[in-house]
């Protein structure tokens, strides 16, 4: 996966260069979420009813891509799908742990190559497609970075529901 650029660190660090760190941890932590898994555990059902560690994946890229890349100016890195929106599904066919591990990469290249190229002064305004509850391009930012954190958490609820303790929490990769 790509590494966020050692000009973008927290010496300095003007607001791009601080969403832009956010969304490397957001998306960094998401991978670690996926480590070691295989395509039993992302299509698992640990909570009936609930969703699966699949669509939490799948449900955060398109959240990253359309917060993190599509509102300020760039492309979308993968094709949104309604499946993945806001009410997991409770049937697959699920993308395998690897698919997932491809997407979360392309996602998150295009999300620090669009990051590279997005000033201070761009981040204050409106965002480049319409978002009825986002003001600004910064709002924007921050939506894709706290929404992959709080669903982070979630993976790794569903991994210790699916019995992964040999799998433990990895030491953070910036620490």
């Amino acid at each position: 996966m790509a590494r966020l650029p050692a000009e973008h660190s927290t010496q300095n660090a003007g607001f791009a260069d601080s969403l832009m760190i956010g969304l490397d941890e957001a998306t960094a932590s998401l991978a670690e979420g996926l480590a070691g898994l295989d395509d039993r555990h992302v299509a698992a059902f640990p909570v009936p009813g609930e969703g699966n560690i699949a669509w939490i994946v799948k449900h955060c890229l398109g959240n990253l891509g359309w917060f993190g890349c599509a509102c300020l100016g760039g492309p979308m890195p993968i094709e949104p799908e309604e499946r993945w929106g806001s009410t997991p599904p409770q049937e697959g066919p699920f993308p395998t742990a690897d698919e997932l591990r491809t997407e979360l990469a392309q996602v998150r290249e295009a999300l620090l190559d669009n990051m590279a190229q997005v000033g201070d002064e761009q981040l204050r305004q409106p965002p480049s497609r319409p978002n009825q509850s986002k003001t600004t391009q910064a709002d924007c930012c921050i939506r894709a970075i706290w929404h992959t954190g709080c669903h982070v958490r979630q993976v790794w609820l569903l991994r210790g529901a699916l019995g992964l303790a040999d799998l433990a929490w990895p030491r953070q990769h910036w620490s």
